[in-house]
């Protein structure tokens, strides 16, 4: 069957059927298939990373454990004409630890290559200089050996046991003079509260600068929003807030908090003390001087609490800096929501521990 390309009008039609899949996934055959895209009722865009579109006939394609035989099959079948390389064009890709230098190098193993280690797991500060090794099977199939890492200083190869990091450190004193710190240092805007509160709604007035008008879905897990202002590029990290979660996750990714922003749900007096004691607990085992933006959320809703009756003194301490604000996420105008007010004092204090 020959292959068909799409009109632009068709292009345009279609353009938000699919997703780009990350240049991390290597094989040739990645190239003609993207991550498949769904809109609930609510039109909130999702993607469904077990599903893959072909982008020469928009076709659903399912795959499993990221292997790329039935997509190989769909084209060899239905789109004869497509040749499908090896292994996708090589991407550049910069280091974060050093500016402009490139992911990949030449070593004696052959291509080095790394991914970025997560801080809320690896706390300590030399897994910065560290990535895990990156290779690829025959099938140009890419795999992660997180029993080698690479050195993004001088992308070398250094083995570890048991999570211990005595030969990285060792490297690092005998190739490269780097200060190593103690800690790996917080990146995040944390953003916690009880299920139903608003985080996901304000997540998103947040990085749209819009008022939500319907209600939007709950955040089941995880929802990450990256927001750039004034010269700054702010990470907002949402952790939903079912039982389950706040036990299994919510302290865990304390400790890479730059901000915690914590959301109450102003309109429910039932379960504001059970905030407030998670709060509590929160500040508790958390840095004494790691700043906090309490969002006194729902403030439309009629005999909801005001941000001047939440009464958290005794639970923030006197050296944290903070700031309590009321919020209104869905049906006020931008200007009466006091989400403006909120990114402006979140934005200002990141700026401010930044600079510490």
């Amino acid at each position: 069957m020959k292959t068909q390309a799409m009109t632009s009008g068709e292009a345009a039609a279609e353009r938000d059927k699919f997703e780009e899949v990350p240049a991390t996934l290597t094989s040739g055959a990645w190239e003609h298939f993207g991550f498949a895209v769904e809109y609930n009722d609510a039109g909130e865009r999702t993607v469904d990373r077990s599903n893959a579109v072909c982008k020469h006939c928009l076709k659903h394609i399912a795959y499993t454990d990221w292997s790329t035989s039935n997509m190989k099959q769909h084209l060899r079948q239905i789109h004869a004409d497509v040749s499908v390389s090896l292994k996708r064009p090589a991407t550049q890709i910069l280091d974060r630890a050093l500016e402009n230098r490139k992911r990949k190098a030449m070593t004696s193993e052959g291509e080095a290559e790394f991914e970025e280690i997560p801080a809320s797991s690896f706390k300590s500060a030399v897994w910065e200089h560290f990535g895990f090794a990156v290779e690829y099977n025959d099938a140009g199939e890419r795999t992660v050996n997180r029993s080698n890492t690479v050195c993004k200083h001088c992308m070398q190869r250094v083995p570890y046991v048991n999570w211990n990091t005595t030969n990285l450190s060792g490297h690092l004193h005998r190739h490269h003079n780097v200060t190593v710190s103690r800690k790996r240092p917080a990146t995040q805007v944390l953003v916690l509260g009880l299920d139903g509160a608003g985080k996901t709604s304000l997540v998103r007035c947040f990085s749209t600068g819009a008022v939500s008008k319907q209600n939007v879905l709950p955040t089941d897990r995880f929802n990450v929003v990256t927001i750039q202002r004034e010269g700054q590029q702010i990470e907002f990290f949402e952790i939903g807030g079912r039982e389950d979660l706040r036990k299994d996750y919510w302290q865990k990714y304390m400790p890479k908090a730059l901000v915690l922003v914590f959301v109450i749900d102003a309109s429910d007096k039932i379960r504001f003390s059970l905030a407030k004691t998670h709060l509590q607990e929160l500040l508790a085992a958390a840095d004494p001087k790691l700043p906090l933006v309490v969002l006194s959320n729902k403030r439309e809703v009629q005999g909801s609490y005001k941000a001047s009756q939440l009464s958290l003194a005794d639970v923030i301490g006197d050296e944290r800096p903070y700031h309590i604000i009321d919020t209104c996420a869905t049906g006020a105008s931008l200007d009466d929501s006091g989400v403006q007010n909120a990114l402006y004092q979140i934005f200002e204090m990141v700026k401010k521990a930044r600079s510490d």
